[in-house]
């Protein structure tokens, strides 16, 4: 007995898919969505309900299968309800099962417990612990199979994507009767002793034609075990929760899977009764070979278990369990209805509107859609289509739809679209003459403008954005009294129905300042090594205050304005240009002066009456070869003196001699002879006459460089 149902049922599932092959051959290419009973006849999967109900006189007859686990008493239920569900209106069906063949295995329970003629107690562990559950409170057997629970229902149907809702929305109200109250039914588990009412929420959702989404939410309600004597156990109500999905919507294979949950809630008279709250997990597929036909299959798992203690005597339920299911329906199909909606429903020539075919489909079928029109172009498919006026002339058009479903019912709705004449907006250009101005002159801006419709323009201006009075075709910009900068002028032309507008930038320029002038007034100056000059110059600017500013090639300018000295501390002899510099906001001008600088160098060392150069002499003038070669403007004039000794006055022209001496040497220094004059300085008076060290001092040379 424990398989022969399950053997019963897929035989007749083969043999009726065998009947049914020709018609799945034959219509691959339709495209319908198939719908069939659940488990317990009501419409939806294997256990979930669909928020769709049956239409009105439609019906399903399901034939199954249910293999489960349940806690505690490791039970392994199985089931095999006969169901029917029935469509009373579109938005109520009814549904009924019953379990005319139900079994259960009890190896977790401690089997007989009770004595002939004693009153049912609940389930032990195999140690005698009170432990049991909902499903089989009572059971005193390890196993036992006859008849089970019957359960009626109702499905009241409150949104529909059949008729046009985003969602499918219902509420089910439920009840489960046991078979009998009889003591042996409770200790056989066929039978808890409870009466159980329900109510849930159903929830489903079409993605397209990929998938559709299901929820249920609900609570059971549960009455204590009883017996034909007396309530013998207190049981829990619970809480449901189911979430499902199945795919494709179209297609004669569909796939499923399936989340349930039960949670118990409500008195609980120890740990003992329903010690953990089961979920159940399904996938599996059902096949359509015909639309009144469908055979179904999938894996059963159970999961949240409690764990295995054998020093209790506690064992875990399995986990692997299947459903099977064949059904047979019958299914009413009505005319799809169609109305169109256009927008917008007023356009201009060459635009375009959108046509959009809202369909209620009573049956779950694919719609087929067929456009036409009596002007224009149509583009697109499906239930949404673009109208194309390009090149139509004004005037009302008429655009139909007619949908047919696979059953051939069709619908066709019309839609009228206006088309209104399209009025060309005009051209403008914009030139402006001359584009860059000064401050004083004006400049003209033109405005051409044509209307394709012919129709007369009219004109505006504006400046930088202000509006002006003029209204020709052109506009005169004067400049006087504006500041310099980039000025737009923009001209608009109006049709009455249309503008277009230009516009033309000029430039305004400052009248230029002229560049400053400036005139050096100390050309040249002549000074020794360590004096100083004052220089000058003469500069003017308009419309600015100049600024002056000076620079020199060497030694330091103090100063500022048209005058500035110039100190020449330190420098050698040679030429230094000064530089004087005027800016103002016309611009720079500049002149150059030069300053000659000469210097005066002593040559000492000379012996009594003698005009040979001695090795301190020769170190200066080593130094001033270098110096010499490196400016070829120097020129130097040697002068030699005596002291006031009767030995040097006998010398004939000592200081003469003494001067061509340096002279002769320095051109051995690679200094031509040319740059040399050399005279006789006569008795030098710098050292003292009657010293020795005086008269020492007085015999020397003195060499004054300059620039020739």
């Amino acid at each position: 007995m424990r398989y022969r149902f399950a053997r019963f049922v897929a035989a007749t599932a083969v043999i009726l898919l065998l009947l049914s092959v020709p018609g799945i051959a034959q219509d691959q290419k339709i495209k319908k969505t198939f719908t069939s009973a659940s488990l317990d006849g009501a419409t939806g999967l294997f256990r979930i309900w669909n928020a769709e109900t049956l239409k009105k006189g439609e019906f399903n007859f399901s034939l199954g299968f249910d293999y489960t686990n349940r806690d505690p008493g490791r039970l392994i239920y199985r089931r095999a309800p006969f169901a029917v569900g029935y469509g009373v209106s579109d938005r109520l069906e009814l549904f009924a099962s019953w379990d005319f063949q139900k079994s259960i295995n009890a190896p977790g329970i401690k089997p007989y417990r009770v004595v002939p003629g004693q009153q049912p107690s609940p389930a032990t562990t195999l140690l005698g612990a009170t432990y049991f559950g909902n499903v089989a409170p009572l059971m005193d057997v390890p196993r036992a199979s006859g008849p089970g629970d019957y359960r009626f229902g109702g499905i009241l149907n409150m949104m529909s994507e059949r008729r046009g809702d985003k969602a499918g929305l219902a509420f089910a109200g439920f009840m489960k009767l046991p078979p009998g109250y009889a003591d042996i039914l409770m200790n056989r588990g066929l039978s808890n002793g409870s009466i159980e009412t329900g109510i849930l929420m159903l929830l489903s959702k079409r993605l397209g034609d990929a998938a559709t989404l299901y929820a249920n939410t609900g609570a059971n309600f549960a009455s204590g075990a009883r017996s034909e004597h007396r309530e013998i156990a207190q049981l829990q109500n619970s809480f449901l929760y189911r979430g499902g999905v199945s795919f494709p919507n179209s297609g004669k294979i569909v796939f499923m899977a399936e989340l349930l949950g039960t949670k118990y809630f409500g008195d609980r008279i120890s740990r003992s009764l329903n010690p953990r709250s089961p979920i159940d997990a399904i996938l599996g597929f059902k096949i359509y070979p015909r639309e009144w036909v469908s055979f179904g299959g999938g894996y059963q798992g159970h999961f949240n278990r409690i764990d295995t203690v054998l020093n209790q005597g506690v064992l875990q339920s399995g986990v692997n369990g299947f459903v099977m299911q064949v059904t047979l329906e019958r299914r009413k199909h009505e005319p799809p209805t169609v109305t169109m909606a256009v927008s917008p429903a007023t356009i201009i020539q060459g635009d375009k509107a959108t046509a959009r075919a809202n369909v209620v489909a009573p049956s779950d079928t694919s719609i087929n859609y067929t456009w036409s029109t009596s002007g224009g172009k149509l583009t697109g498919s499906g239930d949404t289509v673009t109208f194309d006026s390009t090149g139509l002339a004004p005037g009302k058009y008429t655009m139909t739809v007619t949908v047919t479903d696979d059953y051939k019912h069709s619908a066709s709705a019309t839609g009228e679209v206006t088309v209104n004449k399209r009025y060309l907006p005009p051209t403008v250009a914009c030139s402006v003459t001359p584009a860059s101005i000064q401050v004083g002159e004006s400049a003209t801006v033109t405005a051409k403008g044509t209307s394709p419709d012919g129709e007369p323009l009219t004109h505006s201006w504006t400046l930088n954005g202000q509006a002006q009075a003029a209204t020709g075709t052109t506009f005169t910009f004067g400049s006087a009294g504006r500041p310099a900068g980039t000025y737009t002028i923009a001209a608009t032309v109006n049709t009455g129905k249309f503008t277009a507008s230009c516009s033309s930038t000029v430039t305004v320029r400052e009248i230029p300042i002229p560049p400053p002038t400036i005139q050096c007034l100390t050309p040249t100056s002549d000074i020794e090594s360590g004096g100083t000059a004052q220089l000058r110059v003469q500069a003017t600017a308009e419309r600015s205050t100049p600024t002056i500013t000076w620079a020199a090639t060497g030694g330091t300018v103090a100063g500022s304005g048209q005058t500035a000295t110039f100190n020449a501390a330190g420098l050698s002899a040679g030429s230094y240009t000064v530089t004087s510099t005027v800016e103002s906001a016309g611009g720079r001008a500049s002149c150059t002066m030069t300053v000659n600088i000469s210097q005066k160098i002593s040559v000492p060392g000379f012996d009594e009456g003698k005009f040979r150069v001695n090795n301190v002499a020769k170190a200066i003038l080593d130094n001033l070869a270098v110096q010499m070669k490196n400016d070829p403007r120097l020129r130097a004039t040697v002068a030699g003196y005596t002291d006031s000794s009767r030995i040097e006055s006998r010398t004939k022209d000592l200081g003469l001699k003494r001067a061509q001496a340096i002279v002769e040497y320095l051109v051995t220094k690679g200094v031509d002879a040319s740059r040399f004059t050399a005279v006789a300085g006569g008795v030098s008076t710098v050292g003292d006459p009657k010293t020795k060290e005086g008269r020492a001092e007085n015999r020397r040379a003195e060499i004054t460089l300059s620039v020739r």
